[in-house]
């Protein structure tokens, strides 16, 4: 069963799955990670694009610019669910789909990368039943490494990679990127204010020796549950992060 769902207030129709992996917030912040200043005539590929909710926000933000976006999706039926958000965003001539292995894949020349990789190590994790969901939490279609090797590969020089993931992979993280990027640049998010950063937002650049930075974080809810003014500002109107 397929659900209607909007993001970014309404702006971004989505339609996913009922059950299985479904996409939310942390689409919109890797979105939100991209500035539209870096993004003049640019070419954009997201890895493991889901049902597309991530590019389709970040080309609601990016708007009349010159740039295009290619998803690639190992999973069949979330690639095609994708295609058709695609066209009800009316986005169909700037943002497109390859039902593909990103590993088998000779990607060359991109401006931009952005991922949502699976957070959890195939030993580490506990498995859902849904195989889609599945592939989505733990790194059964490749490991962190494989997705940083195919970003560095697909990336032209001091091109940005942009990654949402759980806060307490940074080291692993770390150890992934070296000797392939630099001017590494961490944006922790907290649930709430005083809880320990839940995900983070890491952007880096390709071959560029820059050193590491950390920002002070973002802090998601209030204590009431709703979202903090900075949040909503990312959340409901396409704000960068």
């Amino acid at each position: 069963m397929i659900t209607e769902n909007t993001l970014l207030n309404g702006k971004v129709q989505l339609r996913q799955p009922k059950t299985g992996f479904r996409a939310g917030i942390d689409a919109v912040f890797l979105a939100a990670s991209v500035r539209q200043k870096t993004c003049k005539n640019a070419r954009i590929l997201e890895l493991g694009c889901g049902v597309g909710a991530a590019m389709l926000c970040l080309a609601y933000r990016l708007g009349d610019m010159s740039f295009d976006i290619t998803g690639v999706e190992i999973e069949e039926s979330y690639a095609e669910i994708s295609i058709e958000n695609i066209k009800i965003n009316s986005l169909h001539n700037k943002v497109n789909v390859l039902n593909k292995d990103m590993r088998r894949c000779d990607f060359k020349g991109f401006t931009h990368l952005i991922m949502n990789p699976p957070y959890m190590e195939v030993d580490a994790a506990v498995l859902a039943e849904d195989t889609r969901k599945k592939a989505a939490n733990a790194e059964i279609h490749g490991t962190l490494s494989d997705w940083v090797k195919v970003a560095y590969q697909a990336l032209q020089h001091k091109g940005w990679l942009h990654m949402i993931h759980r806060a307490d992979a940074l080291p692993r993280i770390l150890k992934t990127l070296e000797g392939k990027f630099g001017a590494i640049e961490v944006l922790p998010l907290f649930s709430k204010e005083g809880d320990v950063a839940n995900r983070m937002i890491v952007v880096a650049r390709k071959n560029l020796k820059t050193p590491f930075k950390i920002y002070p974080g973002l802090v998601v809810h209030d204590q009431n549950d709703d979202y903090t003014a900075e949040a909503e500002a990312v959340l409901r109107h396409g704000a960068a992060l």
